[in-house]
């Protein structure tokens, strides 16, 4: 407030006095009457964007607003002032709308909404790392010095490219892309990225675990297994991948804030790329350092001998064949009952599997007056 000394009378300027914006409805007004100048407004946003981030905010004022969609997109969570509950349930009693059973469901959408984001970040973000990023922390980079990384590609891609419809060649893509994110959750390894039809995962980073070679290497041999089950839509054969991998030292970290992403860098990406490119289709290449890793650890491996890698040069490198204590079925993540193949699913009336010593396989023996098996 202050005088105009031409005409003698005083200026006075003036702000409502708001908190939030349950104070906000409470007097009923709306943001349009701040003006655009009035510091009140950014305290207001800010306000509703960290209730909505913390799920601690007002879904019955919000929603009347406009803020909050009647869809319930964003959902509440979290807990409310004794103001804003008390109200909620006069405004319920008066019967104007049922509010407790919209909070609760708003509530749940929320939750739900969490979910998926918890998803989607864990989706191309390490379990750490997407923690850190969640709570608004970017992880600054950082060299591991054991990591173990796999790079795969698909055999003769860019013919089955130019020569098939898009749809089945991003069929195609699909189908193994799901199959190998099972494979990875199996065996707990990162798939880091997928390019095209390369794609790359990595263990021990950024969680250090002393048994990353052979987690690659049980991934690379579901991953081999699995591939087989897609047929190629230009000559109608099974798919046939190239495995390269090898174990050294790398630099990860996290670029990007609007859409983090999770990088590799370093010499152990470089010769397991090398290793997937100098490979043989349907095998899986392997350097000598992961060779050292895994050779006392129950996999099966034959020497392939010296082989050189343009730009890198010679190395003594081998094929990994196959893990001696696990099946393709431990190796793939396909749902077991104790040591026996399950290949039929029980209806009707209880029906009890037998083993087939001969055949390795679990034989249906069908209770009297039980329906037939059906096979998957």
């Amino acid at each position: 407030m202050f005088t105009l000394r031409d005409k003698g009378f005083l200026f006075f300027v003036a702000t409502p006095y708001v908190r939030c914006w349950a104070d906000l409805e409470a007097r009923g007004m709306k943001m349009a009457d701040l003006p655009m100048w009035d510091a009140t407004r950014d305290f207001l946003l800010t306000d509703v964007a960290y209730r909505v981030g913390t799920g601690k905010y007002y879904g019955h004022f919000l929603m009347e607003s406009g803020v909050l969609a009647h869809d319930g997109h964003y959902g509440t969570s979290g807990t409310v002032s004794d103001g804003d509950e008390k109200g909620m349930l006069e405004a319920e009693g008066k019967g104007s709308f049922p509010a407790r059973s919209r909070w609760n469901m708003l509530q749940r959408e929320l939750d739900n909404e969490r979910v998926k984001n918890d998803c989607l970040y864990h989706a191309f973000l390490p379990r750490p790392v997407a923690h850190m990023v969640r709570s608004g922390i970017i992880p600054p980079g950082e060299m591991f010095a054991d990591v173990s990384a796999l790079f795969c590609d698909i055999v003769h891609f860019i013919q089955l490219v130019a020569n098939c419809q898009p749809r089945d060649v991003v069929g195609v893509l699909n189908s193994l892309t799901t199959r190998f994110d099972r494979v990875t959750k199996v065996h707990d390894t990162f798939r880091v990225e997928s390019i095209g039809d390369a794609c790359v995962i990595i263990s021990g980073a950024p969680e250090k675990v002393p048994n990353h070679a052979e987690r690659i290497a049980n991934t690379a041999l579901g991953m081999m297994c699995l591939s087989q089950e897609v047929a190629s839509p230009l000559y109608g054969e099974k798919i046939q991948i190239r495995i390269g991998v090898h174990t050294g030292s790398m630099l990860c970290g996290v670029v990007g804030t609007k859409l983090p992403r999770f990088i590799v860098l370093g010499e152990t990406a470089v010769v397991a790329s090398k290793m997937e490119s100098h490979g043989v289709p349907g095998k899986i290449h392997i350097s000598p350092s992961t060779y050292s890793a895994i050779k006392s650890r129950g996999f099966t491996i034959e020497e392939r001998g010296k082989t050189e890698l343009r730009g890198y040069g010679a190395l003594n490198t081998y094929f990994l064949v196959a893990n001696e204590h696990a099946t393709d079925d431990d190796l793939c993540g396909r749902p077991r009952i104790g040591t026996q193949e399950i290949s039929f699913i029980n209806e009707g009336k209880e029906e009890k599997p037998s083993f087939d010593k001969k055949n390795k396989k679990a034989v249906q023996t069908p209770s009297s007056g039980s329906k037939n098996p059906r096979k998957i």
